[in-house]
């Protein structure tokens, strides 16, 4: 009964936020509000969902910080960009069923990453314009503008800091992908190619909740009924993978 109105709840709570997100998407920077609501969420997150700085090293887990206290916009809008300044993604791998994790970050002052730069020979730290760490193969991405609305990340092992290769992220038409599933509720999407291989990331207007791998579901839960967020992004691989991503 209680992981009934548990559900009851968050369906409630995702399916009136979901009314607010076109307005969050193109809201102007609010620097002081974005920043104390990062934060908070940043703490929340590692308190409740899953522990960023257990994985981390020190050194990354003050850089991290670091830049948190930097960000001053839910969305970044560079030249041939648009892109979150915080993005924690909870990864489901259809062969597995297995939960990973991604972490996204705005770099809104390129000296906070000097030094983590310089670990992986990164010379022109000063282009770097996102860095992400993925747990499923242990990698550091750097991510910088390639032309043509497109994003370009260069990926390194954290133990070895051997290269493991590149991907690209390139915001698209929303319905350019002609997804049956999200057809009438995308608001915005993106296209990620590695090796060739696709998945596309969806703002989504209305909770398809019911269509989540089942090791998902509580995260959605959990985020809609303790932190009052709703379940609006989300990415599907060619693969059948599905992530889900906050704040």
């Amino acid at each position: 009964m209680m992981v009934l109105k548990s559900f009851l709840l968050a369906s409630a709570i995702i399916s009136h936020a979901m009314a607010i997100i076109p307005s969050l998407i193109n809201s102007p920077a609010q620097e002081e509000h974005t920043r104390f609501y990062l934060k908070r969420y940043w703490k929340w997150q590692n308190q409740n969902v899953y522990n960023w700085n257990h994985y981390l090293t020190p050194f990354e887990s003050e850089v991290v910080e670091q830049i948190i206290s930097m960000q001053g916009q839910w969305l970044v809008s560079l030249p041939v960009f648009k892109k979150e300044s915080l993005l924690i993604g909870y990864h489901s791998q259809k062969m597995t069923s297995h939960l990973t994790y991604s972490l996204s970050l705005y770099i809104p002052e390129k000296q906070a990453i000097k030094d983590l730069a310089s670990l992986y020979k990164i010379r022109d730290f000063a282009f770097v314009q996102f860095v992400l760490w993925r747990t499923i193969d242990n990698a550091i991405c750097f991510g910088r503008s390639g032309g043509d609305q497109e994003q370009i990340y260069r990926c390194y092992n954290r133990q070895t800091q051997v290269e493991l290769g590149s991907f690209s992220e390139k915001n698209i038409p929303s319905g350019s992908t002609g997804d049956k599933l999200f057809h009438d509720s995308v608001i915005h999407e993106r296209e990620i190619v590695n090796k060739e291989k696709k998945e596309f990331f969806y703002y989504i207007a209305s909770s398809q909740f019911t269509l989540l791998p089942d090791v998902l579901k509580p995260i959605v839960v959990h985020h809609g009924t303790e932190a009052r967020l709703p379940f609006d992004k989300i990415s599907i691989s060619e693969g059948g993978d599905v992530a889900i991503f906050y704040p």
